[in-house]
């Protein structure tokens, strides 16, 4: 497993919500196999503990952003120059 590129991530960014389960389904299986394979010490290449890791991480931050509606890096928020007043601003103008 090579180290992700910006398009093996744009890749993941553009994944279908069952495919992106299936893929952290998948590097857990990966990350439980390498356990296994180091606590009998049959593993030869500890880098991929790494690169499991941080694979799994970004498809686990992928889901969370898809599930809290906050946008990915592909699709920017649309900023609005107008600002919201908090309740403490509300009250201010009220007794003021």
């Amino acid at each position: 497993m090579k180290s992700m590129t910006t398009s093996a991530i744009t890749d993941l960014l553009h994944l279908d919500d069952i495919a992106l389960k299936q893929q952290v389904v998948a590097a857990r299986k990966t990350l439980f196999e390498l356990r296994c394979k180091r606590a009998t010490r049959q593993l030869d290449k500890s880098h991929l503990f790494r690169q499991t890791r941080v694979k799994l991480a970004r498809l686990l931050t992928i889901q969370r952003q898809r599930n809290q509606g906050t946008p990915s890096p592909l699709h920017p928020p649309i900023r609005s120059y107008g600002h919201q007043r908090t309740a403490w601003h509300r009250r201010q103008r009220q007794d003021g």
